[in-house]
């Protein structure tokens, strides 16, 4: 039986990986796979699809968050509750915010993983230029329905919770205070 991590994602035959470079990370823990990075690719290997990942995170905060509240505001101004934490709109507002989220970083992640993967496998590449981010191709975007309902769900559940529990600590407060 061969173990699902020493076959290349790529082989659909179902047989050991013998790629040299890419079978080298195969069976190490983290730190031992961090070592043989290095000797691969150096320490810039390390960091390579940094600055992809700094573009993600903050594309992906600002949408997060700028979604969550505009879509909260706008759901408690509509139905007309007089209070801001109403649970309808949270839970929207919290789902609706994770997948816009995602739907703005996937392809980034997309593009990032795909070139850590070729500057992993080439060693230390010469000029290896990294491709650009790929907005409302199909191939961006493969996959993103599971993720998405994942990532509804899952906010929604986290935003719920967090109201909540934001609203009980602010009651404690107010007893301290009485």
């Amino acid at each position: 039986m061969v173990l699902a991590h020493q076959i290349n994602a790529n082989n659909k035959t179902g047989k050991p990986d013998n790629h040299p470079i890419r079978s080298s990370y195969v069976g190490k823990n983290t730190v031992r796979t961090m070592a043989q990075i290095v000797k691969n690719c150096g320490v810039s290997g390390l960091y390579c699809g940094f600055n992809l990942q700094i573009t993600r995170e903050v594309l992906g905060t600002a949408t997060y968050f700028m979604t969550y509240e505009s879509v909260k505001q706008t759901l408690v101004a509509y139905r007309g509750s007089n209070s801001p934490t109403s649970p309808f709109a949270v839970a929207a507002a919290g789902g609706l915010c994770g997948m816009f989220s995602l739907a703005v970083t996937y392809p980034i992640d997309i593009t990032k993983t795909a070139y850590q993967k070729r500057r992993l496998e080439l060693g230390r590449p010469e000029g290896l230029k990294r491709a650009p981010v790929k907005y409302f191709a199909k191939s961006s975007y493969q996959g993103i329905g599971v993720a998405a309902a994942r990532s509804c769900v899952t906010n929604a559940i986290l935003f719920s919770c967090f109201e909540r529990f934001k609203k009980y600590i602010n009651e404690l407060e107010q007893q301290d205070v009485d």
